[in-house]
C-alpha cells in the first residue's frame, strides 16, 4: 500500500502504447531525471512476458544514459541466489562485510546522488532475494528526493509477493507490447539482411510479437534449410516448416540440440553455476581441458546462446536459454553438477546459502537421508545464521528450507518452528507468522515452546492492529489453566490492547486492579506491565504532568532489566508526547532526541517509526511542517516495511498538512488506502477524520464540514479529554465560519469544565474556544501569546486569525491589524497558504484590508526560508557529512535527513548537495 502519494507534475506512462512510443516515453522519463533542474527522480516498472524485449529496451535505455555522462548501477537477479541475502544488492553497489548492508547500500546511492543524477537498472527483479527486494522499495522511495533514476524490469507471472510490494511502489508501469509486423520485419532484417517475403511474414505471425520467439523461429528455419534468399533484398520461406506445438521452449531446445557435445557440457555447467561464470570455474565443474573451453566458448557465443560478461567471464544471452539448457541436463548430471558446484564453491568461500542451494538441487534418492541429509541441514543452518542479523526475510526462508529437510517428529522441531515465525514477524509478515504459529500450537507437546508460539501470535495480531483478534487469543489462553502470575502478565498485556483499541479508562481500572492484588515480590514486575498504560491513561484524562511521572517510574524500572524486555517494550516512546502537553514544543523535542538515543543503546530499532511519529507531532505544533513532513513520511515507509497497523494518527497529520497545504488530491487519496484498510484508530482518536475536516474546509465544502464537525466533537466527548483539546480549535473554526454558533458554545462549555492543570501548554484552548464564543478578542490574545509562550506556535497562530476577525468587528478595526500580520505571518511560514487566504478572505468581508503585498512578503525560497533543522542538516553537508551521519548525529533516521536534503536543496534551488559549499547560511 503507497501511503506516500507523489507530488508534482510527471510524464504519465502510456496506456496502450506501441514498443516504439513506450521506448520514446522511457527515454524522455529517464533525461528528465538526469536533466531535471531539481533534486527528484523516479521510478518505472517494465513488465511483461518471457523474451518480450523487457531487458532489450531498458540496456539501450541505459546505454544511452551511460553514454550522456549519467553514473549507471546495475545489476540482474538470478534465481540460483534466491536464497543469498542481498545479493543484487551487492552486485549493484559491491558488497558490505560488517555493517547493515541496507544502510551501507543506501549510503552508497545517497553519496553517489549527491554528485550527480543516478540511474539504477536492476533486471529479472522477479528472480531477488526477499533482502535486496525490501532495499529495492527503500530506493524507490527514497527516488522521490534524490536525482535517482529506479529502472526495474520483470516478468508479469510468476511473481513472489515480495515481488508484488516492490512493483507496487514504483511510480509508473508498462507492459511491453509485441511486436507489430513492421518491427517483426526490421528483427528479420536485422538477422539475414533482407526483408521477410509473403510467406515468412505469415509464418512469423505464430511468435505473437515475441521478439526472442521470433528469433527462435528464423534459426530454426535457417538450419532446416526451409529459407530462400533468391529473391532481390527479400528473403522467403520455402517449403513446409513442421509444426510447432510446444512454442519457443521447443525451439530453443531444437537449438540447444545442433550444438556439439563441448558446448553442451559448457553450457550444462553455465545452467549450474548461474551467471558470470569464469572458464576457470567452468573448467572445474566440467572435463574440458583449456584449449577445449575456450574453443567450446566461442562456439556457445557465435551460436547466440551465450555472451562475454568479461574477458574471462560468461553468460547466457538470454535467461530463457539457461532455463532450457538446465531442463535438457539428465537427472544424474544435474545431480553431479550441483555436487560438483557445491564443492567448489564452499572451497572458494561462497556464502551458505550458495552451498545450500547447490546441496538442496543435488539431494536425490541417493543422498537423502543419512550423510547427505545432514550435510544439506548443516549448509541450510549456517545460511540462516548469516542472513538473520540484517535479513530476518531471508532467514524465514531458508528456515522453511530446512523445516523440509528434517522431520517433523525430531526433537528441536518446535523450536526450529518458532524460530522461523519469529524470523517472519521481524521481517513484516505478520500472517504468515500467525500461520505458522497456529499450525504448530496444534501439534506441539512442548510447553515453552507453545507460550512462545502464542506470544508471538498474540504479537503479531497487535502488531497488525487485529485488537478484536488479540483480544480473542488473549481469552482463549486466560479460559485455561495457567500459573496466577501467567495469568496476570496476560490480564496486563490484555489492559494495553483494550487500551489501544480505545476503551482505555476500562483498562485503566483493571491495570489499577491488577497491581493492587499482586504480591510484593510480583509487584515490580506488574508494574513494569501497566505502567505505560497508566501514563497513557493520565495523559489521555488531561493529566500529562502525571503521566511524565508514571511513564519516568516505568523507564527507571526497566533501566535494571538485562533480559531484554525493555527493548520489547513501548515505554521509550511516551514521554514526549507528554512533556509536549505539559511543558510544551522545547522540553518535547529535548525527550525527542533522549528518547531516540536511549532506543538505539537498547537496540528498539521496531520503535524508530514511531520516534519519527512523535518528532511530527511535535513539529507540527512547533509550526515547523516541513520537518514535521519529513519525519512523517520516513516513519510511514518504516512501518509500511514492518507491517505495523498502527498508523491512524501519522496517517491522519499528514494529510492535514497536505489538505492544508492545498494538496487536496494528495490528501484524499492517503485518506481513502487508510479507510480500504479498516486499520484501528490508535486510543479511538480518529485523526483521519479530522483531517477530511481539513479536506472539506479547504475545498471548501462548509455544510458537509459542519456536519462532520458535529460528529467529530460528538465522538470526541466520549474518547478523552486530550483528544478533545487537539480537536478543539478546528472545529470550532468551522463551526463559526459554517455559521453554527451553537456547536462552538456546547464545545465551550464542554471544555471549561476540563481540568486542564495537568496539561499547561494546550491548556489555553479554553481560553480560545471561550474567546471564540464570546467575540473576546483580549481574551484570543491572551490565549495566543500564551501558547507563544510554550512553543505551540500552530495553536498560536489559530487564536490570532481569531483576534483578528474579532478586533474587525469592532469600532477599532485597527487593533486587527497586529493579530492579522502574526496570524498571516504564522500561515506563510508553515506553508498553509489556503488558511493564509482564509484569514484574509475573512477580515476583508468585515471591512479590513492588509494593505500592499509588497510590504508583508514573506520569504519562502534561499537561505532564509530554511526551518532549524534544515538549517543543521544544510550545515553538516556542507562540512561533508553523509545522511547516516547526519543522522547519527542529529539522531534522526536517515531516510528524514534524505527529504531534508531534498527540502533544503529546492529552497536554495540548488542541483546536487556539492552545490551547498557556495551557499552563505544564516547564523
Amino acid at each position: 500500500m503507497r501511503w506516500l502519494p507523489d507530488p508534482g507534475e510527471r510524464i504519465e506512462a502510456p496506456g496502450e502504447g506501441s514498443r516504439a512510443e513506450i521506448e520514446t516515453w522511457l527515454r524522455t522519463v529517464v533525461d528528465g531525471v538526469i536533466a531535471a533542474p531539481l533534486h527528484r527522480g523516479d521510478s518505472v516498472l517494465v513488465e511483461g512476458p518471457p523474451g518480450i524485449g523487457k531487458s532489450h529496451l531498458c540496456r539501450a535505455v541505459v546505454a544511452a544514459a551511460r553514454a550522456g555522462g549519467s553514473w549507471v548501477l546495475s545489476a540482474r537477479a538470478q534465481e540460483r541466489h534466491r536464497r543469498v541475502s542481498f545479493a543484487v544488492i551487492h552486485e549493484l553497489v559491491g558488497p558490505s562485510e560488517a555493517a547493515d548492508p541496507a544502510e551501507i547500500a543506501l549510503e552508497r546511492v545517497d553519496a553517489r546522488c549527491a554528485l550527480g543524477p543516478v540511474v539504477c537498472w536492476v533486471d529479472d527483479a522477479h528472480q531477488a532475494d526477499a533482502a535486496s527486494l525490501r532495499v529495492l522499495r527503500r530506493l524507490v522511495w527514497a527516488a522521490r528526493d534524490l536525482p535517482l533514476m529506479m529502472l526495474i524490469s520483470a516478468r508479469s507471472y510468476p511473481r513472489s509477493e515480495g515481488v508484488e510490494l516492490l512493483t507496487g511502489q514504483v511510480r509508473c508501469r508498462v507492459t511491453l507490447p509485441a511486436m507489430d509486423t513492421v518491427m517483426v520485419g526490421g528483427l528479420v532484417r536485422r538477422l539475414t539482411g533482407r526483408a521477410p517475403g509473403p510467406r515468412l511474414s505469415a509464418h512469423l505471425q505464430g511468435s505473437g510479437g515475441n521478439p526472442l520467439f521470433a528469433t527462435e523461429m528464423v534459426n530454426a528455419l535457417e538450419a532446416g534449410g526451409l529459407l530462400d534468399r533468391a529473391g532481390a533484398g527479400t528473403i522467403e520461406l520455402v517449403g513446409d516448416p513442421p509444426p510447432n506445438t510446444d512454442g519457443l521452449a521447443a525451439l530453443v531446445r531444437g537449438h540447444l540440440s545442433q550444438l556439439d557435445e563441448s558446448v553442451t557440457e559448457l553450457l550444462g555447467a553455465m545452467t549450474v553455476l548461474g551467471s558470470g561464470a569464469s572458464l576457470e570455474d567452468l573448467g572445474a565443474m566440467s572435463y574440458l581441458s583449456s584449449a577445449s573451453r575456450w574453443t567450446a566458448a566461442d562456439r556457445a557465443v557465435r551460436s547466440g546462446l551465450a555472451v562475454w560478461s568479461d574477458v574471462k567471464s560468461l553468460d547466457f544471452s538470454h535467461e530463457l536459454y539457461r532455463e532450457a539448457a538446465y531442463a535438457q541436463l539428465e537427472e544424474v548430471d544435474r545431480v553431479a553438477l550441483h555436487r560438483r558446484a557445491a564443492e567448489l564453491l564452499r572451497d572458494r568461500g561462497a556464502p551458505a546459502a550458495v552451498v545450500a542451494e547447490h546441496l538442496a538441487r543435488s539431494a536425490d534418492d541417493r543422498v537423502r537421508g543419512g550423510a547427505g541429509q545432514a550435510e544439506l541441514a548443516r549448509a541450510l543452518r549456517s545460511a540462516a545464521e548469516e542472513s538473520s542479523a540484517h535479513a530476518p526475510a531471508v532467514t524465514a526462508d531458508l528456515l522453511g528450507d530446512l523445516q523440509i529437510v528434517v522431520d517433523g517428529s525430531e526433537a528441536g522441531y518446535d523450536r526450529l518452528t518458532v524460530e522461523r515465525a519469529t524470523a517472519l514477524q521481524r521481517s513484516g509478515q505478520h500472517q504468515a507468522a500467525e500461520r505458522l504459529a497456529e499450525a504448530q500450537l496444534a501439534v506441539s507437546q512442548d510447553p515453552q515452546c507453545r507460550q512462545e508460539l502464542h506470544e508471538l501470535r498474540i504479537r503479531s495480531q497487535l502488531d497488525r492492529g487485529e485488537t478484536s483478534a488479540a483480544l480473542d487469543s488473549i481469552d482463549r489462553l486466560l479460559a485455561g489453566r495457567l500459573p496466577p502470575a501467567a495469568a496476570r502478565q496476560l490480564r496486563a498485556l490484555r489492559c494495553w490492547v483494550t487500551a489501544m483499541a480505545g476503551q482505555w479508562r476500562e483498562a485503566e481500572q483493571t491495570a489499577t486492579a491488577l497491581l493492587g492484588e499482586s504480591a510484593a515480590e510480583e509487584r515490580r514486575q506488574i508494574e513494569s506491565s501497566v505502567l505505560t498504560l497508566l501514563s497513557c491513561a493520565a495523559h489521555l484524562r488531561g493529566r500529562s504532568d502525571q503521566a511524565s511521572v508514571l511513564i519516568e517510574r516505568q523507564l527507571q524500572l526497566l533501566a535494571g532489566d538485562d533480559s531484554g524486555v525493555r527493548a520489547r517494550r513501548s515505554a521509550l516512546v511516551w514521554p514526549p508526547v507528554f512533556e509536549l502537553a505539559a511543558r510544551g514544543v522545547g522540553p518535547a523535542a529535548e525527550a525527542v532526541t533522549r528518547c531516540r538515543e536511549a532506543s538505539a543503546d537498547v537496540g528498539a530499532r521496531w520503535l524508530d517509526p514511531y520516534h519519527c511519529f512523535v518528532s511530527a507531532s511535535v513539529a507540527i505544533l512547533a509550526g515547523e511542517w516541513d520537518d514535521a513532513s519529513a519525519e512523517l513520511d520516513a516513519g510511514l515507509e518504516m512501518t509500511e516495511e514492518i507491517g505495523s497497523g498502527w498508523i491512524s494518527t501519522a496517517i491522519g497529520q499528514r494529510a492535514y498538512l497536505e489538505a492544508h497545504r492545498g494538496r487536496l488530491t494528495d490528501a484524499r487519496q492517503r485518506l481513502r488506502l487508510f479507510e480500504e484498510r479498516t486499520l484501528p484508530l490508535q486510543f479511538g482518536a480518529d485523526d483521519p477524520g479530522w483531517a477530511e475536516l481539513a479536506v472539506l474546509e479547504v475545498t471548501p465544502a462548509l455544510p458537509e464540514a459542519v456536519s462532520l464537525a458535529h460528529r467529530l466533537w460528538a465522538a470526541a466527548e466520549e474518547i478523552s479529554p486530550a483528544w478533545m483539546l487537539s480537536l478543539a480549535p478546528d472545529v470550532a473554526r468551522v463551526a463559526l465560519t459554517g455559521g453554527d454558533l451553537g456547536l462552538c458554545e456546547r464545545m465551550a462549555s464542554r471544555l471549561a469544565g476540563l481540568d486542564v492543570s495537568g496539561c499547561p501548554a494546550v491548556a489555553p484552548v479554553v481560553d480560545q474556544l471561550v474567546g471564540m464564543c464570546r467575540a473576546d478578542a483580549e481574551l484570543l490574545t491572551a490565549a495566543a501569546r500564551a501558547f507563544e509562550g510554550y512553543g505551540v506556535h500552530l495553536l498560536a497562530t489559530y487564536a490570532w486569525e481569531e483576534a483578528a476577525c474579532v478586533a474587525a468587528r469592532t469600532s477599532r478595526p485597527d487593533l486587527a491589524r497586529e493579530p492579522l500580520e502574526r496570524a498571516v505571518s504564522g500561515y506563510q511560514h508553515m506553508g498553509a497558504i489556503p488558511d493564509r487566504d482564509r484569514v484574509l478572505g475573512r477580515v476583508r468581508r468585515l471591512g479590513l484590508r492588509r494593505g500592499p503585498r509588497s510590504k508583508h512578503r514573506t520569504v519562502d525560497f534561499g537561505p532564509d526560508s530554511l526551518t532549524a533543522t534544515e538549517l543543521r542538516v544544510a550545515r553538516l553537508v556542507r562540512a561533508g557529512r553523509t545522511n547516516p551521519q547526519i543522522a547519527s548525529q542529529l539522531w534522526l533516521s536517515p531516510r528524514t535527513v534524505q527529504t531534508h536534503v531534498s527540502h533544503i536543496l529546492a529552497k536554495l534551488g540548488l542541483r546536487s548537495r556539492a552545490d551547498l559549499t557556495g551557499v552563505n547560511l544564516p547564523d
